[in-house]
This record gives structure tokens, sequence and C-alpha cells, in this order.
């Protein structure tokens, strides 16, 4: 544990307060890429932010996917569909793969998932799924909108 951590472990405890676990929401590919084991040494979880992970890789927000000049994209083949909706496997799932592996290579008990609207696309799970995540976690209101509601 370093300084910090141990700094604030003590603190937790000297106030009685409810004990916390140190987690990582990998929104930025550098997390995934360049500093995910050495963050996992410290962290007991990782969870990927896809919507945010999404915006970061590729430059451009669920705001302009919406806007006029993505359908360019996808009728011209850029983008089967909107990575907003399907996660761009090649792209973000492979940042994510590479998060899970260097995570697990420096502590192989480490707890990860993701959190956001990918959790409700069918193929989107079956990446996760393969990628070996523990746990996926959607919002009520995609949720909803998914339903039809």
């Amino acid at each position: 544990m370093s300084c910090r951590s141990e700094r604030a472990y003590l603190e937790v405890r000297s106030r009685r307060l409810r004990p916390y676990w140190p987690t990582l929401s990998a929104e930025r590919p550098s997390t995934c890429t360049l500093t995910a084991g050495r963050i996992a040494e410290e962290a007991q979880f990782f969870s990927f932010g896809t919507n945010d992970l999404t915006q970061t890789t590729w430059g451009f927000s669920r705001d302009d996917v919406e806007a006029e000049f993505f359908s360019a994209y996808l009728d011209r083949g850029v983008f089967p569909v909107s990575p907003f909706e399907t996660l761009d496997i090649d792209g973000v799932g492979r940042l994510v793969r590479i998060a899970v592996a260097e995570g697990r290579a420096a502590r192989p008990d480490l707890t990860i998932g993701v959190c956001g609207e990918h959790g409700g696309d069918p193929g989107s799970v079956h990446f996760f799924h393969t990628a070996s995540l523990d746990y996926i976690l959607r919002s009520a209101t995609g949720t909803m909108r998914r339903c039809g509601m």
C-alpha cells in the first residue's frame, strides 16, 4: 500500500467510518493502456465508464453522433452502427481487454465491470462476457428506453 493510501485507510479507521475500497473508473485510453497494472496494485475494483471511454477514444461525443454529420460516417461504412449503442470492439474493446489483462496480472482477484448504456446492448454484453468482466451495470433510463417506455 502506498503512503497516501495507507494514510487514507488509517484516517477512515480512526473516524470509524465505513471502509472504502480503492476503485478505478476507467474512462480514458491512457488509463487502460499505460497505468492499469500500476493502479491495480492499489485498486480492488475497475469499472469501465464506456460512454466516456468511447468519447475520449474517438474524440466525439454522443451529441455528435446524434447530430447530422455522423450519419455520413454510417452511410460510408466508417462505422456500421453508433459506437454509443454497440461497443466498438476493435477500438474501445481492445482498450478494455488491455486493461483487464494488465489489471489481473497485477491483482488476479481484481473485480472488473462496466457501467453505462452498453450494458443493455446484446452485442456489447457478449463482448464483456468474453473479456471476463465480473459485472455489468446499466441505468434505469437506458433500460426503460430499450423497452420502449
